[in-house]
């Protein structure tokens, strides 16, 4: 079991159509409403730092505003998201690459 693990208060689009349930992470809803999704798809959700495995999603920590702010279901897309290897931001001290589940809020 993980001490401190790293959680983020996010809004994503839920589509239990689809393979992959949940896409474009944000901190607002409105960024999630601008990806084309409607109002009745999009929930707020805990992001929180878990433990490898095949149906985790991958998350990036941003150690300067601490939160999470890549979110995707395969780790390869976050790495995606910087152009000269992830691994030179994590030597820097700029934030880290974690396995995360989600969790929905039930209101």
């Amino acid at each position: 079991m993980m001490n401190n693990k790293k959680i983020s208060k996010m809004f994503c689009a839920k589509d239990i159509n689809k393979q992959v349930l949940y896409w474009d992470f944000y901190s607002n809803a409105f960024c999630v409403k601008m990806c084309g999704y409607n109002k009745d798809s999009i929930i707020e959700v805990t992001v929180q730092e878990s433990n490898e495995s095949p149906k985790c999603y991958w998350g990036w920590w941003d150690s300067k505003r601490q939160e999470f702010v890549f979110v995707y279901p395969q780790k390869f897309l976050v790495e995606m998201c910087f152009p000269y290897a992830i691994e030179g931001y994590e030597e820097r001290g700029e934030g880290k690459l974690v396995p995360v589940e989600i969790l929905e809020h039930i209101i």
